[in-house]
C-alpha cells in the first residue's frame, strides 16, 4: 500500500499527476526512505490531508484531538514509556474492550500489536497530526519526553524549589515526574534490575 500513496492522494485531489510522479521519482532515487516520509518532507501535501486520505482508504477514523476528551481509564491502561516511544495517545476504551489510540503513523502496525500485548486489549488506531498528539501527550502525561534531569533540576541555588505550589503547571509537572519515576521503578522490578 505504501507504493500506492501518491496515486491515492492524486485520486482524492490532494496531488496533481505531476506531483504524484515527482514523489514516485524521489522514492525511486532514495529506496531506503519510506514513500510517506518523502511525501510529507516534500511539502506537497499537509500531514492532515495525508492522514485524512489514509484514514478513509484504510477504513479508520481521523480526529482533531483538541475536540476530544480522553478516557482516564485508557490513559491509565497505556504505559507511559510506550506513549513517548511510539507517539501514540490513548483516547478511549470502547464497550467491547477495544483501546482506541491516536497515531500519526498509519503504517506502524507492529507498535500497535505491541500495545495489544502490553494492555491485553485489542487496539484500534485513529489518525491525528503528530503535533496534536505531542500536545496531548504533554498535557496528560506531563513533560516525560524531556530528560529526567531537566524535570527535577528546578532547584534554585539556595536549595529551595522555584515552583509555586499554587501553580497548576508546576503541580502537573510534579505529578508527571512522580508518574515517570514510578513507571521506571515498576519496569526495573519487572526486569529484576538492581
Amino acid at each position: 500500500m505504501l507504493d500506492q500513496i501518491p496515486e491515492i492522494l492524486r485520486a482524492k485531489g490532494f496531488l496533481t499527476e505531476e506531483q504524484s510522479q515527482q514523489i514516485r521519482d524521489r522514492a525511486a532515487a532514495d529506496p531506503d526512505k519510506r514513500i510517506d516520509r518523502i511525501l510529507l518532507d516534500s511539502g506537497l501535501v499537509t500531514e492532515e490531508n495525508y492522514l485524512r486520505a489514509m484514514a478513509e482508504e484504510m477504513g479508520f477514523g481521523f480526529t482533531d484531538l483538541s475536540d476530544r476528551q480522553p478516557d482516564e481509564e485508557a490513559i491509565r491502561l497505556t504505559p507511559t514509556k510506550f506513549v513517548f516511544k511510539n507517539k501514540v495517545f490513548p483516547l478511549a476504551i470502547e464497550e467491547n474492550g477495544t483501546l482506541v489510540v491516536a497515531t500519526s503513523e498509519p503504517f506502524e502496525i507492529l507498535s500497535l500489536d505491541e500495545l495489544e500485548t502490553l494492555t491485553g486489549h485489542p487496539v484500534e488506531p485513529i489518525f491525528s497530526p503528530d503535533k496534536e498528539i505531542a500536545k496531548q501527550i504533554k498535557s496528560y502525561f506531563g513533560v516525560g519526553g524531556e530528560t529526567l534531569g531537566d524535570m527535577v533540576g528546578g532547584d534554585s541555588p539556595d536549595g529551595s524549589s522555584e515552583a509555586n505550589p499554587d501553580d497548576d503547571e508546576a503541580m502537573a509537572e510534579s505529578a508527571s515526574v512522580i508518574r515517570l519515576v514510578n513507571e521506571i521503578l515498576t519496569e526495573a522490578v519487572r526486569e529484576r534490575a538492581s
